[in-house]
């Protein structure tokens, strides 16, 4: 069953990039990025539902343009993010060279960054302030990693600096999952030692797996980039912690 799953997924990957390369031929360099933002939401939706990713009812309300900030579980927050609205993504540099989500990522305008490196990330926070100046939607997972899902780790008050100097929107964001006969430590966050094909090929076989993702008010203003980080982490574990608190029963 898997097997016959993961051959589909890797055809509808197929797709959505020969989709990009037909879209890209007819779009101004100017328009690139807008492009690349719409369809990196069109392809993490049909992927959701490909996967059977039932996604919960955003908040309602526009989501504000800026940096979005996010607690990271696993490589299917980008999808289920990307469901919800046009956005890049910052991106540690190994995901890069990944199958399938690697080259979607690629496509999309994602900006992968090597943590283990100063310079990069001063460079990424050249490039994030760009972006952000021109009115891009960035999501960022500040974490610096995933997590069992259980809870919020400290944020990285690193990347938070281009939002200063860009004078952007910082808007504190959650992602948390249900999965129906199995446990999201297990079976849907990727964390620690596991590796991406027995994950996902296990991934593939679930049964129910639900996904919410919410937002709360944009912060800003005259934060350092220390302190903009500690607050949005305020933020994030309190909307973590509410998601949490009203689970959803599977139809």
């Amino acid at each position: 069953m898997a097997a016959w799953r993961l051959a589909g997924l890797v055809l509808l990957c197929f797709h959505l990039l020969f989709r990009f390369g037909m879209a890209r031929l007819g779009t101004r360099p100017a328009d690139l990025a807008r492009m690349r933002a719409a369809w990196v939401h069109e392809s993490g939706a049909r992927l959701c539902r490909y996967l059977r990713i039932e996604l919960d009812p955003p908040p309602s309300g526009r989501l504000p343009d800026g940096l979005i900030t996010s607690n990271h579980i696993s490589y299917l927050d980008i999808l289920v993010i990307a469901a919800h609205f046009p956005c890049a993504f910052i991106s540690k540099a190994e995901v890069r060279d990944w199958p399938l989500f690697g080259w979607l990522a690629m496509a999309g305008g994602s900006l992968f960054l090597k943590r283990e490196s100063r310079t990069a990330t001063r460079d990424m926070a050249v490039a994030m302030r760009e972006r952000l100046a021109a009115g891009d939607r960035l999501v960022v997972f500040p974490e610096g990693t995933s997590s069992d899902g259980s809870g919020v780790l400290p944020f990285r008050p690193a990347l938070f600096a281009a939002a200063v100097e860009a004078g952007a929107t910082v808007v504190p964001a959650a992602i948390t999952y249900q999965i129906e006969g199995g446990t999201v430590a297990k079976d849907v966050a990727y964390w620690g030692d596991m590796t991406l094909m027995p994950h996902l090929c296990r991934l593939l076989n679930h049964r129910g797996l639900r996904a919410r993702f919410v937002w709360g008010a944009p912060l800003g203003g005259t934060f350092d980039r220390k302190q903009l980080a500690t607050e949005t982490r305020e933020q994030v574990v309190a909307l973590h912690g509410a998601a949490h608190r009203t689970p959803r029963s599977f139809v």
